[in-house]
């Protein structure tokens, strides 16, 4: 009887450690990081600083609405910065701008030029739109990465 008990208490282990590992090994399968992104060149604290992370063209495009991770800092002495975590690995580009009237939009004048300051990983820059996402494009495949941005 005793045999019995310790067989079936093995058994029991035995299947709780398969479970444990097939959750570890189906959660190690899609790595994620941190994309810490620093900000200069504001040249003023008013309104914040919004950050998009893309990961296609599409996204990059249109970020202020289709970005997978956004978010609003605040500026101080000139530069904002944050931490985007559980970024699973793969190819992203950061779009920064500073939304001094706190609009949430980037404003834009004649002929669609912008009004507020803008920059994007890489510190990529288009001639008469924005930058191709090949450009500003980054690859995280390690824990963390920083990006250094700068807003003109």
């Amino acid at each position: 009887m005793r045999k019995n008990v310790m067989m079936v208490m093995v058994g029991v282990l035995f299947l709780a450690a398969s479970v444990v590992f097939s959750q570890s090994a189906s959660s190690a399968g899609e790595k994620k990081g941190k994309v810490w992104v620093k900000v200069s060149g504001f040249q003023n604290e008013t309104g914040a600083a919004k950050i998009g992370l893309c990961d296609s063209s599409a996204c990059f495009q249109n970020s202020e609405e289709k970005a997978i991770f956004n978010t609003t800092v605040n500026i101080a002495g000139g530069r904002a910065e944050h931490i985007f975590t559980g970024v699973p690995y793969g190819t992203y580009a950061v779009t920064v701008y500073h939304d001094e009237n706190a609009n949430g939009k980037l404003d834009k004048g004649t002929f669609g030029k912008p009004l507020e300051r803008y920059g994007f990983s890489n510190n990529a820059r288009g001639v008469l739109s924005r930058p191709a996402y090949e450009k500003a494009a980054f690859e995280l495949d390690r824990h963390e990465i920083t990006i250094s941005v700068t807003v003109k």
